[in-house]
């Protein structure tokens, strides 16, 4: 993905391109890297107090994040739709714990589907905390875990990393 841009490599390794609403509302959510959020003095970014709950077992501060599309562009009610960002904060150790968002369905940029990115196993690395388990769920039911058992910052590539004979 790339922005509007978007392919899906298919099981028999055909390729099929991504409607632009799905392909920027598909990315799951790096929060709070690669994201610009967290500039909150940006006037389209707004930020709302969702108040105490208790999720994933955990007593968080709720967060929502929102930056709303510039008017009269391309896909701007789509990208509203997908906008919106719940970021569940602990309110022990001051980590996120779970992060709702929307993604919209290929075949129809007005269908939101809810989904959720819980972390949980924080450790530090470098001094960074990093969830070291990662669940993403799609209106409450399991898609993926993602178990790290290492993590590295920066690490060196080499021309074999980018070999696509590998894909």
């Amino acid at each position: 993905m790339n922005g509007l841009a978007g392919v899906i490599l298919l099981p028999d390794g055909t390729k099929q391109r991504l409607p632009a609403h799905a392909a920027f509302s598909i990315q799951s959510p790096v929060f709070p890297f690669l994201t610009d959020l967290l500039n909150t003095a940006d006037p389209a970014v707004e930020v709302d107090d969702l108040g105490t709950a208790t999720v994933d077992g955990v007593p968080c501060q709720g967060v929502l994040v929102f930056r709303h599309a510039v008017a009269n562009t391309p896909l701007a009610s789509s990208r509203d739709l997908a906008a919106p960002l719940k970021v569940w904060i602990s309110l022990q150790s001051g980590l996120p714990v779970r992060i709702d968002f929307i993604r919209l369905a290929f075949d129809n940029h007005y269908l939101p589907m809810h989904f959720s990115r819980s972390f949980s196993d924080y450790r530090l690395v470098k001094g960074v905390a990093i969830a070291f388990t990662q669940e993403e769920r799609f209106e409450g039911q399991l898609m993926y875990r993602f178990q790290f058992t290492d993590v590295q910052f920066n690490p060196a590539l080499t021309d074999a990393d980018f070999d696509a004979s590998k894909l």
